[in-house]
């Protein structure tokens, strides 16, 4: 016994058999089906379910006794029965018999009660339905709820029409199109598909012994699932709304009367934004809102209020395009117009500002797809950034259509806005973070051209940082270009100094994924960073990459600050992710002083030093170049790991430097030994003549030992090993251990 209603009922059903002693008995089972559940099986023969009553939930009067019978070559039947309810209200239900296993020694029976009718709106807000029974002068009203929520259809009737009109509020006048329904309609279409019965009669037990398996995306339905098999087709476009009657769930007698609105559009961006046909403002969406929005007759365009210049600035056009009616890409579409198909995605920008230097532009990506016969137009930030760091960072979203500097200078930018990212936490995944707005970097007097193609992010962990163009290169990271063909990245974010290791950045991994139009930009922390530079002179420093070959993207200067430590990342490397270069020699990287930005003068740029002569660091070794303004540089290259780290030190301490960046104590030595058995074995072989004795046995299985440097705080728990005059941390995990003792007088501990 199975019910889909919205309400508990009282079952009773009848049973029919001949005792032992050829007398006929006849007794009840009475229980309550509550809504929506099952009631445990009935053990008995199918002949002896003869008689089934209903009735609400306690109330006295039974429906009239049902008797289910099945014909010949069919599984299941139905029938209407009236519920007698004491509030007065009606309620008709659909009783169908399944049967599975048919003529069989396993068949089974499957009673199920379903409503006459179910109600179900795709509309954003709760819709009121008026149910006019016009034959009998009567009309009711019930509010149904909507955003894809479905509910039971109210005293209705078997076997009388009933017509239906909607209302959006109390405020507003009804539909004037009457639908009718009746159970006449489900009958014809219950005729049409009774090809698909045995598969949805199934599909009808799993819904109550199976696993509860909602593959469908929730209202809005809106989705990334790019496996989704084929394509919907769109009810309408060019009407708002349409009610479509259809079974509610097949296998059963249920119609389901569903409103269907044309479109869906969701803000899932952080703007508020506005509509416009042409100058005609058709509709205004708050950030994180669903509306149905009007029938598009030309292309629209989205708009955002911009407090700087008290004006709505719009982005490019976008046109629906539907197959239907037209080709998927029109030919002789106006390049001022994105065409939009029912199955796609296009990226739109809208400009904020007029006054260079003060611009910016919000990137949006506004996607569609068809699902439950409706357009799901959706507005997203085209970029979201996931932290997966346990450090708080700030950051900056740049946009420009050219070099953000020069290739013998530190990248300097002008100021610019400051955003901050939240770290993860410990036990929480990240939460993901739209970038709302990109600060637009052009010259005066020059026009941007949309869209544009460049986007950089730079990043700083430090707490308290300057915006401003003089903080520009020790503040923040090289800037980073956000782009596919880039698609791992090790960005040096400045911190404060580490006080284990020294250093003054933080590595970080950036990575780039595509999907659908949305760009999403992840940070992890990188276990093995490719290149560790420790400036031990009192002269801050630029460093440069000696590219090989033409760069896809501008390669900035890396400033290194006096007597500091921090990460780096080449060109060489990120440029060739994920193909391997291990072969390839690394490039030669060139130094030169760098002088004070705020105390050079105009006057001085013409005679700032020169570079370097170029410095191999594919070698380990000790290198000497002479500095142009400084003097010999001595330049120590170590391998390590994976790592190439070096070491820059002036002529008169490079041997106190160099010891104590490249001293044994500073190599960490780590090891593990996993064993599958280990046996220690005490044996007398003075005494016995005869031999050997085994006096006393321990036998260790799968034993493993585990060598590490101890960690900050695991002082006192550690091994000093000889020669490395530094704690090591020495595990020993055993699975099972067994003693053996010959030894009968005498007792054994282990410690």
């Amino acid at each position: 016994m199975c019910s889909y209603l919205s309400q508990d009922i009282d079952l009773r059903v009848v049973q029919h058999y001949v005792n032992p002693e050829g007398q006929t008995v006849v007794k009840e089972h009475v229980d309550c089906l509550e809504a929506g559940r099952k009631l445990p099986s009935y053990v008995l023969e199918d002949s002896e379910l003869t008689e089934l009553c209903v009735r609400a939930r306690g109330d006295e009067d039974w429906s009239r006794d049902v008797r289910l019978e099945r014909k010949e070559k069919e599984r299941g039947s139905s029938s209407v029965v009236q519920v007698p309810c004491s509030s007065g209200s009606l309620l008709y239900v659909w009783c169908t018999l399944i049967t599975m296993e048919t003529d069989s020694h396993m068949q089974q029976r499957v009673v199920v009660f379903s409503p006459l009718f179910m109600m179900r709106s795709h509309l954003p807000d709760p819709v009121i339905i008026h149910t006019e029974k016009r034959s009998l002068g009567l009309r009711e009203s019930q509010l149904i709820q909507g955003q894809g929520h479905q509910e039971q259809l109210l005293n209705t009737e078997n076997d009388l029409t009933h017509h239906l009109t909607f209302q959006a509020s109390e405020d507003e006048d009804a539909s004037h199109c009457a639908v009718p329904i009746s159970t006449s309609v489900i009958k014809q279409i219950m005729n049409r598909n009774q090809a698909g019965l045995e598969d949805s009669q199934d599909h009808i037990l799993a819904d109550f012994y199976g696993l509860k398996n909602n593959s469908q995306s929730p209202w809005p339905y809106v989705s990334k699932d790019t496996d989704r098999p084929g394509s919907e087709v769109l009810a309408q476009w060019d009407s708002p709304m349409q009610v479509k009657l259809s079974a509610w769930m097949s296998g059963l007698n249920t119609l389901l009367v569903e409103l269907i609105p044309w479109a869906l559009l969701t803000n899932h961006s952080t703007w508020d934004l506005w509509l416009f046909e042409g100058e005609t403002i058709v509709l205004q969406i708050p950030a994180g809102k669903t509306l149905v929005p009007p029938n598009f007759k030309e292309a629209f365009q989205l708009g955002i209020y911009w407090f700087d210049t008290n004006t709505v600035h719009k982005s490019t056009a976008l046109k629906l395009v539907h197959d239907l009616t037209s080709p998927r890409w029109k030919e002789g579409v106006s390049p001022e117009v994105l065409t939009l198909d029912e199955e796609g995605y296009v990226e739109a920008e809208i400009p904020l500002g007029r006054n260079p230097g003060r611009q910016k532009v919000c990137q949006f990506c506004v996607s569609s797809v068809v699902r439950h016969g409706i357009q799901i137009i959706q507005i997203e930030d085209r970029t979201i950034l996931v932290n997966n760091t346990p450090y708080f960072l700030s950051y900056r979203a740049l946009l420009s259509d050219q070099a953000l500097g020069t290739t013998d200078q530190a990248c300097s930018l002008p100021d610019t806005a400051v955003l901050s990212l939240a770290p993860a936490g410990e036990n929480t995944p990240s939460t993901p973070v739209s970038v709302a707005c990109w600060d637009l970097l052009r010259k005066e007097g020059e026009i941007p051209q949309f869209p544009l193609p460049t986007r950089h992010m730079m990043f700083s962990c430090l707490p308290t940082i300057d915006s401003g163009p003089a903080a520009g290169s020790e503040s923040w990271s090289l800037p980073a270009p956000i782009r596919p063909d880039f698609p791992r990245q090790s960005v040096a974010v400045p911190g404060e100094i580490c006080s284990s290791s020294g250093l003054s950045t933080r590595a970080l991994v950036m990575t780039y994924q595509e999907h659908l139009g949305v760009t999403y930009v992840t940070l992890n922390e990188d276990p093995c960073p490719h290149m560790v530079i420790h400036n031990q002179t009192p002269l801050s420093m630029l460093l440069r990459e000696n590219v090989k070959e033409p760069p896809r993207t501008e390669v900035y200067c890396r400033p290194l600050p006096a007597n500091s430590s921090l990460h780096h990342d080449l060109y060489h490397h990120f440029s060739s992710f994920p193909a391997c270069r291990q072969r390839e020699p690394l490039p030669t990287v060139l130094l030169k002083a760098s002088p004070d930005p705020n105390s050079l003068q105009p006057s001085d740029l013409q005679a700032s030093p020169e570079w370097s002569d170029p410095v191999d660091i594919n070698c380990p070794g000790t290198q000497v170049v002479f500095l142009p303004g400084f003097g010999c540089l001595y330049i120590d290259v170590v391998h390590q790991g994976g790592t190439v780290i070096l070491t820059l030190a002036p002529e008169g301490s490079v041997d106190s430097v160099m010891s104590l960046h490249n001293r044994t104590s500073n190599r960490k030595l780590a090891f593990r030994v996993l064993l599958s058995e280990a046996s220690v074995s005490l044996s007398d072989d003075i005494t016995s003549r005869s031999g050997s004795v085994e006096l006393l046995r321990l036998t260790l299985s799968k034993l493993l030992l585990n060598l590490c440097p101890a960690r900050l705080g695991d002082s006192g728990m550690g091994l000093v090993t000889a020669g490395m005059g530094e704690a090591c941390l020495v595990e020993v995990h055993c699975a099972s251990l067994q003693v053996d003792n010959q030894l009968y007088n005498y007792s054994i501990e282990l410690h």
